[in-house]
């Protein structure tokens, strides 16, 4: 017996290692998971940065109104409220050579084309056939020709 005992080790005290191994190696996986998840709930979490929504299309005039903004489109746009009176429109078939016949603070006539600045923070912006529109420092306005009273207006002959 001697033989199969090596000297200064002891059998039965081998024997009780190799039987609390798998006790021992479950312990310790056992305090990995309580570590990994006690970090989990613990630790705290990063507060995601806030997204920004972007305003539908639909609502931003809505909320220009709302705040007393008015910005229409040409074919809505609201009336002028500048000095500038619409005398006519030269139209061509290139927009390019299309003026607007104007009167300034009446006193003033001038023949403006397209893209053009008419006074301080106004520029001539779109033209069509009986209207143009003003651009003042953002804000569309509309300008019309003024209608012809029937009373003063041309008879057809025929």
């Amino acid at each position: 017996m001697n033989e199969l005992n090596p000297p200064g080790m002891n059998l039965p005290r081998l024997q009780a290692m190799l039987a609390a191994s798998p006790m021992i190696i479950a312990l310790a996986l056992l305090g990995l998971v309580l570590a990994y998840w006690s970090l989990q709930w613990l630790t705290p979490r990063p507060i995601p940065a806030a997204r920004v929504a972007a305003m539908p299309a639909a609502t931003a005039p809505a909320a220009r109104q709302l705040f007393g903004i008015s910005l229409r489109g040409p074919s809505g746009g609201p009336a002028s409220t500048v000095a500038i009176k619409l005398l006519g429109i030269i139209a061509d078939s290139d927009i390019n050579h299309s003026y607007a016949l104007l009167q300034i603070s009446g006193k003033e006539t001038l023949a403006a084309h397209l893209g053009e600045s008419i006074a301080p923070g106004i520029r001539l912006a779109e033209i069509h056939e009986k209207k143009i529109v003003l651009d003042r420092d953002g804000v569309l306005e509309t300008l019309s020709l003024p209608e012809k009273n029937s009373i003063t207006g041309s008879v057809p002959h025929g």
